[in-house]
Formats: C-alpha cells, structure tokens, sequence
C-alpha cells in the first residue's frame, strides 16, 4: 500500500497512549473496491449474465454494506501498521490484530480518513540502580533435608500391585461403591477410596470407616466383585445391610532403602553414594535458591525507584498470556469455551504477579540499553549447545527446533536479561549472611485446582511424581 506519511498526526493523550490521525490516498481505495468486486463477479452466477460478467452497479446494490465495512477497515489498519512501520519509537501494546480503527466517511475521489487510539508500552530510562545494598543469604545442606528428598525417591519408586483371589489385609488399598441403609439411615457412596484398617473395629463413625472396618480379613475372590454384607452397629448407631462393589484393589509395595536401591536409581553403588548425589542437589537447589532470592531484592529496588505509567490493557494481555501458557501445559485447550471462567478467575488473581513481571522486565531493558548490554552469535550458540546436551538432540536439531517456532529471539532476549542481572549485581554492595534455613520461593503463579482427588491406583493416568 502506498500512503503519505505527511498526512499523518499523532497526539498525546497522556503518556501511555496516543490518538493517531491519517489519511489512505484514494486511489488505493478505489484500487482495494475494484479488484474486491472483480473477484466477487468472477466468483458469482447470476440469472440473465455471464459468469464475471454482472453489472458493478448490480453487486454493488447486493454487497456494498458488507463490502464497505471489511473494506475500510482493512485499508485504514494497513495505513496505519505501515505508518508505524516507520516509527519505531511508538511501541504499542496491542497487536495490530486488535487495534481500534476508526474509519471516517467514505467520499468517492477523496482520500479516506481515520483515526486510531493506542495504548503504548512506556519507554523507561531506569536511575539508581548502580549502587545498590543487599544481601545474599546461604544455608547449610541439612541431613534433613536429604532424609526427606530420599524418602520422595522411595515413594517414587514404590510399586503398585493390584490383588484379588486374596484376603484384604491392613494397609490394602479399594475402590468401591456402596449403596443401602443402616438403620433408617440410607448410604449411597460412590467411587470412594479407603485404606483397610488394622482392625475390625471402626476409625470413627462414618459410613465409610464401617464399611472398612467390615472389609478388614475379608476374603475377595475377584475384582470387580460385587455382594451385600452386613455391618455390625456401632457405638449408637444401628446395623444394616449394604451392596458394596468393590471395583479396584492394590498394595503399595516401597523398596528397601539400601544400597541396592542405590544402584536402582543410577545414582550410585552405595547408599552413602546416593546420600552425597542427593546432597549435591539440595546444595545447587540451595544455591540457585540464594541467588533468586538477591535478585528478586535488587529488582524489588529497582522497581520501587522508577514509578511510571503502565497501561491496564497491557498488565490485563501479559496476564491472559500467561494463564493460557498454564492451561497449555495442562493440556487444556485454552480456547476451550468450558474453561472460561477458570481462565478469568486465574487471570484476576495473576494481574498483580503480570503488571510485576512487566516493570521488571522493562526496567532491565531499559538498564540493558543504557549499559549497551548485547548478547554474540557465540553466547547464543553456546546457550543452544547447553539445552541440546540436556535433551540428547544436537545443536542444529535445536537450532532449527527454536527457528522454526520463532523462539530463537526469545533465548537470545532471555540471555540479555541475564546478563543485565548479573551487571546489576556486579554495580551492587551485596553483604554476606548465613541462615539455618532459606526463605521459601513463593509460589507467584496461580494454578487451577486439581481435577482428581483420590487415592493413586493401579490404573491412575496422572503424574504420581
């Protein structure tokens, strides 16, 4: 599209947005008309014509509304992205897709006007960051801590046994459903799970601790299995008789924390090997924990010493992004109509965590152009060899892989924001303190609640880790 630049103002409205005024030129509008009605008539029968041979008057008098509202939105946004092409110091928050155009009236042999309003990301020149005051915390590796992370790995190792033909002993694990009356009392419990008490004698007094404590030393000859039993009364509450159904039975069978389970896990030949493997982790876990934490306290300054402007469309765009990036990685369809309100309730309660996340950033690109921070063909490809040691793939497979998706800009722009960090932590009087144990990383990302609560099962099809 051709356009004159000249045609064009641009006025501040206030400092995060502007109203954008221009013209597209006629013939580029007459130009967008004609070859819109050819092609409609090359496409069209009509009764009594030729095909491509109907009247422009005549498809103009059936389309000309609809034709007219498409047509002028799409000339006036292509002006104005072509427009903005050539100012590169307006950034806008939206995309183009959703700018707001606002065509004027259509005057044949006249050039077209329109205007636009946009909400702008701010430009920052970020101040006082070169001198800043903070402390980097460390702890100890507790043996604790190592203690726990090898029981996770015993419970992430412990094997599922499905049973029947069998005696329900203590500690067996059944879904079931039961259906009847105790007393004048009717039961209905569906997909319920229970562990199998040590006892006969009921945990407490609800429906479900009665039916365990009746399973307990019962025989079960196959799954699924269905039968009514009786169950005893207990304290003040009366017997009765229910159909239990019994649709799932497994143990827990968890190894022996030895040296043999050492040599399971591939990470050593003897316990006291994998003790030192696990304490190794917790120290890198402890020490990647230190740093985040000093950094978070560096931008928390940062941030607090640069107020400015921020739109609320940006702040309310960064947040859906972001809980679509969550529901992606769920494996929920973000556009799925169902999860609408779960998407706008996890929106609202992450827009606080998005409008942080975007002063922080733009504050370290500000940082970043000021110092002249970039990152070399030769940081990147370095970055490229790192995450393809640690998929097995090679250097060009990753390569293509982030070109392809239009994310090999995205590693490089993370690089940069390393490293302005680490320039910011170099200007910085950071103190050193020890501490028994680390302040924990708040968990700032909202996360939707959990679709299963049950007990893990033979059949489960979700990640037990």
């Amino acid at each position: 599209m051709q356009f004159n630049a000249e045609g064009f103002t641009i006025e501040n409205i206030n400092p995060i947005q502007i109203r954008i005024q221009g013209l597209v030129p006629w013939k580029e509008v007459e130009k967008k008309f004609d070859e819109t009605y050819r092609e409609i008539s090359k496409n069209m029968r009509f009764r009594g014509f030729r095909k491509g041979k109907v009247p422009r008057q005549m498809l103009e008098k059936m389309f000309s509304k609809h034709v007219e509202t498409d047509l002028l939105q799409e000339l006036t946004r292509g002006a104005l992205v072509e427009f903005l092409r050539l100012k590169e110091s307006i950034r806008p928050a939206d995309n183009p897709r959703e700018w707001k155009v606002t065509p004027g009236e259509l005057v044949k042999g006249q050039d077209l006007p329109f205007s636009s309003e946009l909400e702008l990301i701010p430009e920052v020149e970020p101040q006082g960051y070169e001198a800043l005051k903070a402390t980097r915390l460390t702890a100890p590796v507790k043996e604790q801590s190592i203690d726990e992370e090898l029981e996770r790995l015993v419970q992430r190792n412990t094997r599922v046994n499905s049973i029947e033909n069998a005696t329900l002993a203590a500690g067996t694990h059944v879904q079931l459903n039961v259906m009847g009356k105790l007393g004048d009392e009717p039961v209905s419990l569906e997909n319920q799970n229970v562990t199998i008490p040590a006892s006969a004698v009921p945990a407490d007094d609800s429906h479900l601790a009665r039916v365990a404590a009746v399973l307990f030393g019962f025989h079960l000859p196959e799954v699924p299995y269905e039968n009514e039993i009786a169950i005893p009364a207990f304290e003040d509450h009366p017997e009765g008789r229910v159909l239990v159904e019994i649709t799932k039975a497994f143990t827990h069978e968890k190894p022996e924390l030895d040296d043999d389970f050492a040599k399971e896990t591939g990470r050593g030949d003897t316990l006291a090997e994998l003790r030192e493997s696990v304490g190794k982790d917790i120290a890198e876990e402890l020490k990647n924990r230190s740093e985040t934490l000093l950094e978070r306290e560096l931008l928390k300054q940062i941030v607090e010493a640069n107020p400015f402007d921020l739109g609320q469309g940006l702040i309310r765009r960064q947040a859906e992004m972001k809980v679509d990036q969550i529901l992606m990685q769920l494996g929920v369809d973000p556009e799925n109509e169902a999860f609408l309100d779960t998407k706008k309730t996890l929106a609202k309660n992450y827009f606080a965590k998005a409008e942080k996340e975007i002063r922080e950033n733009l504050l370290l690109e500000g940082i970043a152009k000021k110092e002249n921070v970039e990152i070399s063909d030769e940081a990147l490809e370095n970055k490229l060899k790192e995450l393809a040691d640690r998929s097995n793939k090679s250097v060009e497979r990753i390569k293509a892989d982030y070109t392809r998706d239009g994310k090999l800009e995205e590693i490089r722009y993370m690089l940069r924001m390393e490293k302005t960090i680490d320039l910011i932590k170099g200007k910085a009087t950071i103190a050193e303190e020890k501490v028994d144990e680390l302040p924990a990383l708040q968990e700032e990302e909202p996360q939707p609640e959990e679709t299963h609560d049950h007990e893990c099962g033979p059949d489960c099809d979700h990640d037990h880790h």
